[in-house]
């Protein structure tokens, strides 16, 4: 019966008495770094949470403007205008990020 290391050293001797693999016809690969499609979901999952986020603050900013035309606070209305506002660009530029990485790692 044999014990584990013996099995252990007939299993590196037999490896060492291998002939080494032939690296010479390795040429370039067309599908790319595998599992790079991770970098494609992170770009979706940002792209598409950050579009939520910025929805949320959109519809907070709307009911702030609402609810301060309500009850006649100009300085709540300004704020909400200015919330809205950067929701909206803040949404433009996440698209673009997010569209921009996409087609990126497209190419």
């Amino acid at each position: 019966m044999t014990t584990v290391f013996q099995r252990f050293a007939q299993h590196a001797a037999g490896l060492l008495h291998q002939e080494p693999p032939d690296f010479s016809n390795i040429g370039p690969d067309s599908n790319g770094v595998p599992k790079s499609g991770i970098f494609n979901t992170i770009a979706e999952v940002l792209m598409y949470g950050g579009l939520g986020v910025l929805f949320i603050a959109l519809l907070a900013g709307l009911i702030l403007w609402g609810g301060s035309s309500i009850i006649k606070n100009a300085n709540w209305a300004e704020d909400a205008k200015g919330k809205i506002a950067k929701a909206g660009i803040a949404a433009i530029l996440v698209t673009a990020a997010g569209a921009f990485w996409t087609w990126i790692l497209k190419l």
